[in-house]
């Protein structure tokens, strides 16, 4: 979760060079919707990498809002 390109390229090339699967979300309140639908789907993120300072939900409530999600 990120809402910087650069850091968006750069964290992906290695992820995808280390042979994982890279989904991004911009902004923390659509990377828990995507963690929303991905558990509603049936499956969940293993690794979840997320910006603490960004707009319209910050990393911090993102983080929180999520781990909500285990119950």
């Amino acid at each position: 979760v990120e809402d910087g390109i650069d850091n968006r390229r750069l964290v992906g090339h290695y992820m995808r060079r280390a042979g994982a699967e890279v989904a991004f979300a911009l902004d923390g309140a659509e990377g828990v919707a995507e963690s929303v639908q991905r558990r509603n789907a049936g499956g969940r993120f293993d690794l979840i990498i997320i910006d603490m300072q960004m707009p319209v939900m910050d990393g911090f409530v993102a983080t929180e809002r999520i781990r909500s999600l285990d119950g």
